[in-house]
């Protein structure tokens, strides 16, 4: 128990670190009198570094122990926190965040210390509860910073997203690290080239709508990022010990998971975006609650509260029922939420909604966890499990991308408010992507038993 909780404290920091943000930004652009595009690079440097950094993390754990790697990560974490809370500028405030980026790694390490340390009947349980924590931080962090905001200041946020990190800097006490036979290669080149593509390719879903999606920067965007991740292919093909096996990746059950996590992480996203405007959004519209901000963060509460207790279910669920199957119910709970919300729009629709969709969201999450861990050698499960990590983060951002534009779109020159119709698409294409993730869970179901994974070739297994 005491590892999971270490375990928890650092995955509830780092999905609390990246949600805090967002209701502190109004704020920090009155204080730093800064341009609203770029204090919306606090959000897009946390992600960017955060996909740059999990897969390298997840391989560096493989090879050097992951509760010492942990250490280390959370120190950077606590580091960039205190980097944001004393700075008085936005570039160190970016630079601050993409110290506290770094902790993306910490879910890849996580899972490989569950499948380390844990016995075969509680790893699925255990898995369950860490991957929840994802949620569970993503969904109270606006709520819990709102608070904190109106109190405190903006400063004071990444003060308190530090807490969970500090008992996390026992990990290399706490964690007993399994001896690696040999010595450790490091495939650096093939590090720097996959951020530099992962890097471009945040920026650009995240950064497109503002500057726009056919102007030069995002153009050039796209076709760096494009470049990078096919020259990352070929660096991968010729390396004696690549940072990721391109064979693994092609396994059906690796592939179809990662494709379910970008569905996944897409759809929810794009549930997300339009429901604190709509709880903000004036009466008279036909479709808003006059809501005040603080009110409308406090909306995703029940999403995260009850993910507290269907993510250990939900780990039992795999035991019982088998990771495909769990993850088909979980994302077709996620879809009919999802069609739901684009027809009803009531606040207490919305409330009662947004806990299924927390529990659908606990199940997927849990089952693609799983998935992974049984589909790779023991000595490959940090770094398959951090890209499985960054295609959820793809997800995640391509659906903010594409929610936003979609209410752009809906909005007419010179108003402030999308019309209704635009939130009905957004609900409408979160559900399609969510539909995607139970077409992967069923394909997944009649795939081949993958628990028995050979080691990767020309090294001994862990």
């Amino acid at each position: 128990m005491r590892v999971l909780a270490l375990l928890l404290c650092a995955g509830i920091t780092y999905a609390l670190s990246q949600t805090l943000i967002l209701p502190a930004m109004p704020a920090l652009v009155a204080e730093l009198d800064a341009d609203p595009l770029a204090v919306s690079w606090l959000l897009t440097a946390y992600l960017v570094a955060a996909s740059v950094a999990t897969p390298l993390i997840g391989r560096l754990g493989d090879l050097l122990g992951r509760g010492r790697v942990l250490t280390w990560t959370m120190a950077v974490f606590c580091a960039g926190s205190l980097v944001c809370s004393v700075g008085d500028s936005l570039p160190l405030l970016v630079a601050g965040r993409v110290l506290q980026g770094v902790a993306g790694g910490v879910f890849p390490l996580a899972y490989g210390v569950i499948r380390d340390t844990f016995p075969a009947e509680a790893r699925m349980r255990a898995i369950g509860t860490l991957s929840v924590s994802l949620g569970v931080g993503a969904a109270l962090g606006p709520a819990v910073a709102g608070v904190i905001v109106d109190h405190a200041g903006p400063s004071a946020i990444f003060l308190v997203g530090m807490t969970g990190a500090l008992p996390a800097l026992a990990a290399a006490r706490v964690i007993p690290d399994a001896p690696r036979p040999g010595r450790a290669e490091i495939d650096w080149l093939g590090a720097a080239v996959l951020g530099g593509g992962l890097a471009a390719l945040l920026i650009l879903l995240t950064q497109g709508q503002t500057v726009g999606w056919t102007s030069a920067p995002a153009l050039a965007l796209a076709l760096a990022s494009v470049m990078l991740l096919r020259a990352w292919v070929a660096v991968e093909r010729r390396r004696r010990a690549p940072l990721v096996d391109l064979a693994s990746l092609r396994r059906p059950a690796v592939a179809l998971t990662n494709i379910a996590a970008a569905c996944v992480g897409c759809g929810i996203f794009m549930a997300y975006v339009p429901l604190a405007p709509i709880a903000q959004a004036p009466a008279a519209t036909g479709y808003g609650f006059g809501w005040s901000v603080t009110a409308a963060g406090a909306l995703l509460v029940p999403h995260g509260l009850v993910q507290i207790v269907a993510g250990p279910w939900a780990g039992g669920l795999c035991a019982r029922a088998g990771a495909a199957a769990t993850l088909v119910l979980g994302a077709g709970l996620n879809t009919i939420a999802m069609v739901a919300l684009a027809l009803v729009h009531g606040p207490l629709a919305l409330v009662a909604l947004g806990a299924v969709l927390g529990i659908g969201q606990a199940m997927a999450l849990t089952a693609m966890a799983n998935l992974m861990v049984a589909a790779v050698p023991r000595d490959e499960v940090g770094i398959a499990t951090g890209v499985n990590t960054v295609m959820r983060t793809i997800g995640m951002a391509v659906g903010s991308a594409l929610s936003a534009a979609l209410l752009a779109a809906a909005t007419a020159p010179g108003s402030a408010l999308a019309a209704e119709w635009g939130y009905v698409i957004a609900f409408g294409v979160a559900a399609a992507a969510t539909a995607g993730a139970v077409a992967c869970g069923l394909a997944l179901s009649r795939a081949p038993a993958v628990s028995a994974a050979p080691a990767r070739a020309g090294r001994a297994p862990a």
